[in-house]
């Protein structure tokens, strides 16, 4: 009965520490931004000093600027984006597709433009520009034509960043 119990106890202080650090999220929405709709990521305390990787998947709340009251998005919702973009670069947004330009001199670019204007009810020509990412900024977009993200809201702050994803399908 000893074994059992160690065991039982076991698999319970595992489940508290994974509770504690590992998050479940779903994307429904027919537009996803992601391919996947399922997501496990794991939290930070606080996002690393030197920011995401490029090119991995994080977690973030969601400011002001993003949440999307058109289509259901709150302040403090969590969304799952690919990182593309760090400080220093120097993004143009167009019809298009969108021009990544990096501090030492490499370029390149997406296809993906403005797909999901219509989604959130705005004129292109409104979301068409240039800008440069500053410090702590991070461009954040999903892997589906039709994500809603920073082409849409713009950059992400590093302190919005609350994990990594690890699993998806």
């Amino acid at each position: 009965m000893t074994a059992l119990s160690a065991i039982i106890v076991g698999l319970g202080a595992l489940a508290a520490i994974t509770a504690n650090t590992l998050r479940i999220g779903y994307d429904g929405q027919w537009f996803r931004c992601m391919e996947d709709s399922w997501f496990i990521y794991r939290t930070w305390n606080e996002p690393p000093a030197a920011g995401p990787e490029l090119l991995t998947v994080v977690a973030f709340e969601m400011a002001e600027a993003q949440a999307q009251a058109s289509l259901g998005w709150a302040v403090g919702d969590t969304m799952i984006k690919r990182v593309l973009a760090g400080p220093g670069t120097t993004v143009t947004v167009s019809a298009g597709g969108v021009l990544f330009e990096d501090p030492d001199g490499r370029d390149w670019r997406l296809g993906r433009g403005l797909e999901a204007a219509d989604l959130i009810d705005v004129d292109v020509e409104a979301l068409e520009r240039t800008i440069t990412l500053g410090p702590g900024e991070y461009w954040m977009m999903g892997d589906m034509p039709y994500s809603v993200d920073s082409r849409y809201y713009g950059p992400v702050r590093l302190e919005q960043l609350t994990g990594n994803v690890v699993a998806s399908w």
